[in-house]
């Protein structure tokens, strides 16, 4: 496995869509199943430690998670599943291939499997998601592929994930009204779809509409690492083709704290000080906006800064045991 923790886009859509099946096992590729059943046990163990803040515990997990699935690419291949006549053996090798970043054998399976069952809409979805990671001289054919899942079961849950696909290939082709559009049509398919809210949330930042996208990612609450990951991804660039466009948004406490907020899931923490030093500017009363900026000053180096901002925190709001406690720290 590649990259365990930091799927691709294609790649976290399509694991959403649930791209496995639940199909008897069939005794050729019943050592491939078992590894892959190891690994998923394995990658479940590991999302309990993180979520505990168990790194070396979820660490160890994903190690024998990634042993598994090695494990179980061998047994598909040893058994030659990309040549059976079982739809349910190529789905499963297909969902293998894309854990591990094997796009051209999934593309070559799910081609396979859509040439025996052509009409389930999952296979051309799943189909989809392979060749969009093949790059854009098969982006066509996935577009083609997503279209097809959606006129074959519109209004279904994996018709829901194959509009997020296709939004995805749009927007590698810089089509991002487009994009956009299939993102918002995923959601009046499935409203509470994640992947959907995410990737509308990072092309409303690419609008300007950053106090909608940050309340937007907010109510969806904690995130996976898979998530955290594909957010930072598109709200990266999402940010910067909203400063290279030199767009604005309105000159508010609010939109600038907002913009802020987005800043930091991109990871652009020296942005996002900027941002938020000009959110006090306009909002001085607001002392949750004076602990950001005491964050990001002490991570940057400049105490005095952290100092201040702490202070002028607890002068707003004295009930603040957490803040005292890194003013504290801080020395005199």
């Amino acid at each position: 496995m590649k990259n365990s923790c930091h799927l691709s886009f294609a790649t976290a859509v399509a694991l959403v869509a649930a791209v496995f099946c639940c199909a008897p096992v069939c005794a050729d590729v019943s050592a491939a199943r078992a590894a892959m059943a190891q690994y998923k046990a394995e990658m479940q163990l590991a999302a309990e430690a993180a979520s505990k803040n168990d790194a070396k515990g979820a660490a160890s997990h994903e190690d024998s998670a990634r042993k598994y699935l090695n494990e179980a690419c061998d047994q598909f291949v040893a058994a030659d599943a990309g040549k059976s006549d079982d739809v349910a053996v190529l789905r499963d090798y297909a969902g293998a291939c894309l854990l591990n970043d094997d796009y051209d054998l999934a593309a070559a399976a799910l081609n396979r499997a859509t040439s025996i069952e052509p009409d389930d809409a999952s296979l051309w979805a799943s189909l989809g998601y392979s060749l969009t990671e093949l790059g854009a001289k098969r982006a066509n054919d996935a577009a083609a592929a997503f279209h097809k899942a959606i006129g074959l079961k519109p209004g279904t849950d994996t018709v829901a994930g194959a509009y997020v696909g296709l939004g995805e290939v749009y927007r590698r082709q810089s089509l991002y009204g487009l994009a956009r559009e299939s993102y918002q049509k995923a959601l009046e398919v499935k409203p509470d779809m994640r992947a959907a809210k995410l990737a509308l949330a990072a092309a409303r930042v690419r609008d300007g509409e950053v106090l909608e996208a940050s309340n937007d990612l907010d109510a969806l609450g904690p995130m996976s690492n898979q998530e955290g990951a594909l957010l930072g991804t598109l709200l990266t660039e999402s940010v910067q083709a909203f400063d290279s466009a030199r767009l604005v948004f309105p000159e508010t406490h609010e939109h600038h704290m907002a913009y802020a907020k987005l800043l930091l899931r991109a990871g652009k923490n020296s942005q996002a000080l900027s941002a938020v030093e000009r959110a006090a500017a306009l909002g001085p009363g607001d002392y949750v906006t004076w602990n950001m900026i005491g964050g990001l000053s002490r991570q940057a180096g400049n105490v005095k800064r952290a100092k201040e901002a702490y202070t002028k925190s607890l002068e707003i709001n004295p009930d603040q045991p957490r803040t005292r406690e890194a003013l504290k720290a801080l020395g005199n």
